[in-house]
């Protein structure tokens, strides 16, 4: 990929995340339909779990140490959507994004549009699919990431 020039109009930007972690990606296409794909940041999720097992004041009851976990898991995944809403932002300012391609399992996908920025919407086109747990190499063959980056290139030929 070091060898292929890359002009804005020829290339797109593709975040896949999941509830563990995320990465951003630059993709593009060449004019032979090779799709090249490149990480250029990533995020993860250090508090999974972090909190879980404590000790809770409301539980004094003989037999009950602990209390009820049953949100635990759902305070994890809000967490981390935040933080992921947030590191969007951040992506998309800091490269000068126009739009971008957001790859997101339903779930997670749900909880980040309740915390992400108003306005943030016209930058990023959320699509469900977790694609976050692939490799570079088959993240460029896969159909959602080819159809993406040949999207970059057939608007840039117009």
């Amino acid at each position: 990929m070091e060898n292929k020039i890359m002009t804005k109009e020829r290339t797109h930007w593709v975040f896949v995340v999941n509830a563990l972690h995320g990465r951003l990606l630059h993709c593009c296409m060449d004019s032979l339909g090779h799709c090249y794909v490149e990480e250029v940041d990533r995020i993860e999720n250090n508090w999974e779990g972090r909190e879980r097992g404590r000790p809770s004041p409301l539980s004094d009851k003989a037999g009950h140490a602990y209390a009820s976990q049953g949100h635990g898991a759902q305070e994890d995944l809000c967490r981390f959507a935040r933080e992921v809403a947030n590191w969007l932002e951040l992506q998309t300012s800091f490269h000068r994004m126009d739009s971008s391609v957001l790859f997101a399992p339903p779930r997670f996908l749900g909880a980040i549009r309740k915390c992400k920025p108003k306005g943030f919407s016209h930058h990023v086109d959320a699509r469900q699919g977790d694609l976050a747990g692939l490799e570079e190499q088959e993240l460029s063959n896969h159909p959602a990431v080819r159809q993406v980056a040949g999207h970059a290139v057939s608007t840039a030929v117009r």
